[in-house]
């Protein structure tokens, strides 16, 4: 497809279906306090810190697969009470509600408590209803929607892929993780035996055995081994790499996506189902009235809803993804070994990001790290994990080497054929910053002698941090001039590193030649007088034939030698 074509509107009154995802970070586990506290002991990142005391607390203390600190505990009961439980699941989504859950044990605590209270909850209403039913009831306002069956309120999905950067490992050695069979128990060990004296739901006594359970809950488990038995990373290697991580979080994205629109355009899904999946932008009569900020309040119309239960840093490499899109060889949006990511994206614990999701990889990002659950009286006593001091600087890498990158430039050879990244940024630095202005055959008076060898005489030379462009020039070997040059003002050596860099190519390609006196200096014509301070800085001093070269031109002809 042309530019042309992409930069057509789409059709604004178009039908745009949509189902609500919800990516959720865990509640604070015992890592979570080990690495806080350790920070704290050992002046983490300060300049006298203890960084040898520091590696041993947190060795002595971390877990390859933690529970929940007794803060997380309450984080995630604080989760499914005040919001999961009778607020989204009770007025705002349709069931079944699906959850995708990473399979480590701080994300299962997290969501076990919403799991509990839903079974406890179905089962005393079937109990007072008498049986479950799945007739039609009007609402108030006339509109007819169709009441769920009680059962199978909710899927889950363990994605075995889903979890943490660094995998499950101790000190590098890589741990199995849970298995299916050992998910199972650890969801619902409270529920049996225990649920009597669950003085938070009712007092009433009810009889419950996993028959009960597989009605309310079904289970399934992507990306485990052959057998039931075998944990989630008992294929791993130890540490996970952050660049392993990106590769992971690739499939996962393609997979999420799939799994999206799976649910979306599914026939067997919503072959006499769909009233729960529509434009949410078009109103139906009585929608006039609600209010679409309040999260808590019943909607006249449920929606198809996922939640994510995750983990914040994997969360991020994710929602960069999901953001960005495909940006070239990677691009901006992936981590490389020794290149920076330029965003990252902080979660409290149990902190909640809403995303729409229109199919065929399409998102729009509508809230961030919110927490709904938590009100803000109890932010100080419930609130963590989601600001710099719980060490979020973390995701931001060591600053890269400088590099340049030579390109050649012919008819053939446009802006298409370089990544797209490269070329905005590019783009945008001209127009920013640009120094000089094109010099033509005429006014160099120079002749083709210079050409040595291939079809092109001209080099565009970018240099860069990472992903990041801190300046550019064109070359040519036939004028030895270079134009459209634009640096960055805060690039302090960087002047320095291109011009070195075009003097050496030059060089180069001039050191077969004898008997005449081509490419003896570089020439460039700045466009302001503080463009001629920059490149006097760079070694340029005005050229003797200055007058008869601009032929009468307001703009100087500066030079340097080779």
């Amino acid at each position: 497809m042309s530019r042309r074509d992409q930069s057509k509107p789409n059709n604004v009154a178009a039908v745009k279906p949509s189902v609500a995802f919800h990516m959720i970070r865990h509640a604070e586990s015992n890592n979570n306090k080990v690495y806080y506290d350790a920070k704290n002991l050992f002046r983490f990142g300060a300049s006298d810190h203890d960084e040898e005391g520091f590696q041993q607390y947190v060795d002595a203390h971390r877990k390859a697969d933690p529970p929940l600190s007794p803060l997380g505990l309450s984080q995630a009961e604080c989760l499914a009470e005040n919001y999961l439980v009778t607020a989204l699941l009770k007025h705002q989504a349709s069931l079944p509600l699906r959850i995708l859950c990473s399979p480590m044990l701080r994300t299962i605590l997290t969501i076990r408590p919403t799991i509990e209270r839903l079974i406890l909850s179905s089962l005393r209403e079937e109990g007072s209803n008498g049986t479950s039913s799945s007739s039609s009831a009007s609402c108030n306002n006339g509109y007819n929607h169709k009441r769920r069956p009680l059962r199978h309120k909710i899927h889950i999905i363990i994605v075995s892929f889903y979890h943490e950067i660094e995998g499950c490992h101790t000190k590098g050695r890589p741990e199995p993780g849970m298995s299916p069979n050992e998910i199972r128990k650890c969801m619902f060990q409270n529920i049996f035996g225990t649920n009597n004296d669950d003085d938070d739901v009712d007092e009433e006594k009810i009889k419950i055995d996993q028959s009960d359970i597989d009605d309310i809950v079904t289970f399934e488990f992507v990306g485990f081994g052959d057998q039931p038995t075998d944990g989630w990373y008992a294929h791993g290697s130890g540490h996970e790499s952050r660049i392993d991580a990106e590769a992971r979080s690739a499939k996962y994205c393609l997979w999420l996506s799939e799994y999206l629109d799976n649910l979306m355009f599914s026939p067997s899904i919503n072959k006499n189902d769909d009233d729960d999946l529509f434009d949410v932008g078009c109103l139906v009569p009585g929608e006039e009235k609600e209010d679409q900020h309040d999260k808590f309040l019943p909607i006249l119309r449920r929606r198809r809803t996922v939640l994510a239960i995750g983990h914040g840093d994997f969360m991020s490499v994710v929602l960069k993804r999901l953001v960005g899109g495909y940006v070239g060889d990677g691009g901006r949006v992936v981590e490389r070994l020794g290149l920076p990511h330029r965003t990252a994206f902080a979660h409290y614990n149990t902190g909640v990001t809403e995303l729409e999701y229109f199919g065929h990889s399409r998102f729009i990002v509508m809230t961030t790290n919110v927490t709904p659950h938590i009100p803000p009286e109890k932010y100080r006593e419930l609130r963590s994990g989601g600001t710099l001091r719980d060490g979020w600087a973390f995701t931001v890498p060591p600053i890269p080497d400088i590099t340049v990158e030579i390109e050649v430039i012919n008819d053939n050879n446009d802006d298409n054929d370089i990544h797209n990244h490269i070329q905005e940024q590019r783009t945008a630095l001209k127009a920013l910053y640009l120094s000089s202005s094109l010099l033509s055959e005429e006014i160099m008076g120079t002749s083709d002698k210079c050409i040595v060898g291939g079809n092109s005489d001209s080099r565009r030379f970018v240099v860069k941090r990472g992903f990041q462009i801190l300046a550019v020039s064109t070359y040519s070997e036939r004028t030895g001039q270079m134009t459209d040059v634009a640096i960055r003002p805060t690039a302090a050596t960087v002047p320095e590193t291109l011009l070195g860099a075009i003097r050496g190519f030059a060089r180069s390609r001039t050191s077969s030649m004898t008997g005449n006196e081509c490419h003896m200096y570089l020439s460039v014509r700045p466009r302001t007088a503080k463009d001629i301070n920059i490149f006097k800085q760079m070694g340029f001093s005005k050229s003797q034939q200055d007058d008869k070269r601009t032929n009468g031109s307001n703009q100087a002809i500066m030079t340097t030698a080779l």
